[in-house]
């Protein structure tokens, strides 16, 4: 900023008249004028200008702006937002809104230099957006990372200079295809899908869930965890990667049992083989029954094979049916053997009975299961109301065997 009122008054239409604004008022040309002729004279520095959004509206174009400066030593920030027309004699603002600056917070997750402006395409492509996203997925056998957001939102600019950033480029390549759904300029698009896919969008964006190739979640953002990037950390945003993403492959060597969980152990003799050992990743859905957390929760998990592959649909039933609708299988619950978890914090090991008369296909030999090494999947500590209902996100072992 050179501090040239009569250079900048040539950046404004004259007839029209520019509206100017800033916050709620309503402000004249000679003031706006004065305003940035004198920031460097009040001791603004660096002047830095981030374009987030840019909207081309006819003969106009729309431009959303993140203003970075510094003053006095301490980083500060606006935000404007101006309307350009071509006019005969060359383009011109014909409307104008901003804020005054203020004191930047500090973040910890890298920044844009130049923010993508494309980021985000129109709410109307959110569907096909993320239709392409889970064929992509299916293809290179990953997960699908859907971010709700807004080109508007400078948080979401920020994760997607994160994921591209040399620290978490190989993480999130290897391991997602990103889908962005735009929720529009006031946030009332694609409600409906983020519904779907049980995202909360009320406490803020962006806000992110987790898809399995097939479609189905695995993981859903319900509080707002990653709303504001001033919050959170390279460590919060590794934890989640890390831990939703989809296991390359998966040991079908049976790790040995502690020895205080022989109740659950199968022994393999020439009747009793392994057939199947999947990893799985899902939820344990568990209902309110006065006043407390049902203590049989309802499954809802893939379960995927060594190459990464979803082979099973694990739901109510207990229940598995192969995807490929080869074969099902149902175990009695009501004669599980329990053993609880090591960690203490996941939900208990399993070895389960199968009920004969309900196995059909690939699972016509299978004898008994096992549910091993959970993680995560408990129920919360706190009471419940009437018809609540909480989805607690777990991963397991499950092993598959035969018997004569």
């Amino acid at each position: 900023m050179a501090g040239d009122k009569a250079a900048l008054a040539q950046l404004y239409s004259m007839n029209p008249p520019a509206i100017l604004q800033v916050g709620k008022d309503k402000v004249g040309l000679n003031d706006e004028l004065q305003f940035w002729a004198g920031l460097p004279s009040s001791g603004v520095a660096e002047f830095n200008p981030k374009v987030l959004e840019l909207n081309v509206l006819g003969n106009r174009v729309q431009l959303l702006l993140r203003i970075e400066a510094v003053k006095t030593n301490q980083s500060v920030v606006a935000s404007m937002v101006q309307i350009w027309t071509e006019q005969p004699d060359g383009w011109r603002i014909i409307s104008t809104g901003r804020n005054d600056f203020a004191p930047a917070a500090s973040r910890r997750l890298p920044q844009p230099a130049v923010p993508n402006t494309s980021l985000y395409s129109a709410p109307a492509e959110a569907q096909a957006e993320l239709n392409a996203a889970l064929a992509a997925a299916s293809r290179e056998h990953k997960r699908v990372l859907v971010m709700f957001g807004a080109n508007w939102c400078y948080d979401c600019h920020v994760f997607d200079a994160t994921f591209h950033s040399k620290d978490f480029a190989t993480l999130v390549n290897d391991n997602y295809v990103v889908a962005h759904i735009n929720i529009g300029e006031e946030g009332k698009d694609n409600n409906d899908l983020a519904t779907r896919l049980g995202v909360v969008l009320d406490h803020g964006i962006p806000s992110l869930a987790i898809l399995n190739s097939d479609g189905s979640v695995v993981v859903a953002q319900k509080s707002g965890e990653f709303e504001s990037t001033v919050k959170i950390g390279p460590e919060d945003v590794r934890a989640f990667l890390e831990k939703w993403k989809l296991a390359a492959a998966v040991s079908l060597d049976l790790p040995a049992l502690p020895d205080a969980a022989k109740a659950i152990a199968v022994i393999a003799s020439s009747d009793v083989q392994l057939k199947f050992h999947f990893l799985a990743t899902g939820k344990q859905i568990y209902k309110c029954e006065n006043g407390t957390w049902s203590k049989g929760p309802t499954p809802d998990a893939t379960l995927y094979d060594a190459n990464g592959n979803a082979k099973i649909h694990h739901s109510a039933g207990p229940s598995w049916t192969m995807l490929d609708g080869t074969g099902s299988i149902k175990a009695i619950g009501a004669t599980a053997v329990h053993f609880t978890a090591p960690d203490g914090a996941s939900i208990d090991w399993l070895k389960l009975d199968v009920d004969k008369t309900a196995r059909t296909g690939a699972f016509s030999d299978v004898g008994a299961i096992q549910r091993l090494y959970t993680g995560a999947g408990k129920a919360p500590a706190t009471g419940c109301s009437p018809n609540q209902t909480y989805e607690s996100p777990y991963t397991a072992h499950y092993y598959f065997w035969t018997s004569k």
